[in-house]
């Protein structure tokens, strides 16, 4: 890879950091057959939750400048602080995300070989951002995310918004172990609409705690940005949470991201493309992502 095609996987992996159906493993304990189960959430003012949010990125992306798609081969470490507040006379509930310390890693290629190098992230590189949860524990927005920084971000659950694995809509309510059902979540300063399928898997035991495993098949729509690049994500999660308290414990995103680019004028079309898609380049990436609460 050449040190301009390193500078621009750097480049899109940060702004990138985003997150197929996949079949998970059991861990932790066997899942129960309970008749039903509901989250009770709650935290006290105040409260800190440093989580662990480790990512990793293969494939490719088109290019910042319209060359060939750059290759993707990174991992990221990140250290997240939640930290809460108390709720307003409105109801609402801030919750203040910061980036405590992390680092990347990425696969570049001198002189024919793969080698792996790693980059310390430092927080003023990420947003502190504000999160306003109402009394049902909704998230109603994400404030702290620059123009320029939104413009740059792909479709898929990243440092901006990996706030939304953590409230998932419909436990407040008993449900029956195998239930299945619909919601959605629009963000409205990040111009993001997230549509969810629910299922709720059953109730398993992490490090002695009684959790409900939820499993999320999360889609967000098309969009193209301001370089005419169009994007588009379908990504599976399985999560648990704590019954008594709500807390997430764990949390694994596989996603596929789809990229559709305009195709340069000097690089002709397929005569066996259909019309539509004669001139556009389409690529994809893969990313993985596992949160889970850092340990003291």
């Amino acid at each position: 890879m050449r040190h301009t095609n390193l500078s621009a996987a750097i480049s899109v992996g940060l702004a990138l950091l985003s997150i197929g159906p996949v079949s998970f493993a059991n861990s932790g304990g066997e899942v129960s057959e309970q008749k039903q189960l509901c989250l009770k959430t709650a935290v006290a003012p105040g409260e800190i939750r440093d989580y662990l949010i480790e990512a990793v990125i293969k494939g490719k992306t088109p290019s910042p400048d319209g060359a060939e798609p750059v290759d993707l081969d990174t991992a990221f470490r990140l250290n997240v602080r939640h930290r809460y507040s108390r709720r307003e006379g409105d109801g609402l509930l801030p919750l203040e995300i910061s980036l405590v310390d992390g680092r990347m890693t990425v696969e570049v290629e001198v002189e024919g070989k793969k080698q792996p190098q790693t980059l310390q992230i430092t927080p003023s590189i990420y947003p502190r951002l504000t999160v306003l949860i109402d009394r049902d524990w909704r998230i109603t927005d994400i404030f702290g995310v620059s123009a320029d920084r939104m413009s740059k971000s792909f479709p898929g659950i990243r440092y901006d918004n990996h706030i939304i694995l953590f409230y998932p809509q419909g436990l407040a309510e008993p449900r029956a172990v195998g239930e299945k059902w619909e919601s959605s979540l629009k963000i409205p300063a990040l111009n993001e609409t997230y549509s969810f399928t629910n299922t709720l898997v059953g109730e398993r035991i992490i490090d002695g705690i009684r959790a409900a495993v939820l499993r999320q098949e999360i889609t967000r729509s098309a969009r193209e940005d301001v370089q005419g690049v169009s994007t588009s994500m379908k990504a599976a999660a399985e999560s648990t949470f704590a019954i008594d308290g709500g807390k997430l414990l764990r949390s694994h995103v596989d996603c596929d991201v789809i990229f559709s680019a305009k195709r340069p004028p000097s690089s002709g079309a397929g005569k066996d493309e259909p019309a539509s898609k004669q001139d556009r380049t389409y690529c994809r990436a893969n990313i993985k992502i596992d949160i889970s609460p850092v340990k003291p």
